[in-house]
């Protein structure tokens, strides 16, 4: 993979979007999580911070879109959210837990 290429796993695309989008009506969550995917993949860690702006910025939703894309997918066990304080810029861990239903 090249510097600007992710490679996106086809359960991001056949299930998780159909999940999302469709059965639980948070198209910005799958915007959000697709999002930092790219952000993330080829990285060799599934980890950043990033602010509500930061976010808000590069996806082009709003700042409250983003915070309620962010409760959704943390509540569905798409990503771990944490922070120092309640006003520190959180740490984002993304979470595939697809592929661990895989392996077992």
């Amino acid at each position: 993979m090249s510097k600007g290429e992710a490679t996106i796993d086809q359960y991001c695309l056949d299930e998780l979007m159909r999940d999302l989008v469709g059965h639980d009506r948070r198209p910005s969550a799958y915007l959000l999580y697709l999002y930092l995917w790219g952000q993330l993949a080829g990285t060799g860690t599934w980890t950043n911070r990033a602010s509500l702006s930061a976010l808000s910025e590069s996806t082009g939703l709003s700042k409250r879109s983003v915070q309620q894309g962010l409760q959704w997918l943390e509540r569905r066990g798409l990503l771990a959210t944490s922070r120092e304080k309640a006003t520190s810029v959180a740490e984002i861990q993304l979470r595939q837990p697809w592929r661990a239903r895989r392996k077992g």
